[in-house]
């Protein structure tokens, strides 16, 4: 595992940010009073969330490649980092609702059902069950894309070439 030491590291430091955005949003009432604002703000996640991502690599590059690192490395880092923040990510999404905010799921489903989302449709969607398999799929999906594009920008190096 101290292959991928710096990629855990940056994996609990995702996850704790996560959290503190998750009490954030409750503390300012994007979880209660605002909800109806909170899928706009949920959004600018993405700022911190690139951030470590790119923290991440970087320390990866001037740790482990000691200041050279082609996109394939950087791509299979970030790989990895997005992989144990999913790993990581069902807990988040317990503490996030079951104990940050647990009345969330019946304060956005009242929402929902208040502009016509039919209650069948709200009881499937917001519950934690849901957003736990969403937030794997989100992590996952959303990590690799995220590792490949802050590859392209971390990389030092070419990749050697097979030409002859």
């Amino acid at each position: 595992m101290k292959k991928f030491s710096v990629e855990i590291k940056w994996a609990i430091i995702f996850t704790i940010v996560s959290l503190l955005w998750v009490f954030g949003e409750k503390m300012t009432g994007l979880h209660d009073l605002h909800i109806d604002r909170q899928p706009l703000y949920a959004t600018f996640f993405a700022i911190p969330a690139l951030v470590i991502y790119v923290l991440a690599l970087q320390e990866k590059k001037k740790k482990i490649f000691n200041g050279q690192i082609t996109w394939t490395q950087a791509f299979i880092s970030g790989t990895f980092l997005a992989l144990f923040i999913t790993i990581l990510n069902p807990l988040v999404q317990y503490i996030s609702y079951e104990i940050i905010s647990p009345n969330y799921f019946k304060m956005i489903s009242a929402y929902r059902i208040a502009h016509k989302v039919p209650v069948t449709t709200t009881d499937s969607l917001y519950n934690i069950k849901s957003y736990i398999m969403q937030g794997i799929l989100n992590c996952m999906s959303l990590g690799v894309v995220t590792s490949a594009i802050v590859a392209l920008f971390i990389k030092t190096k070419a990749e050697p070439s097979n030409e002859k």
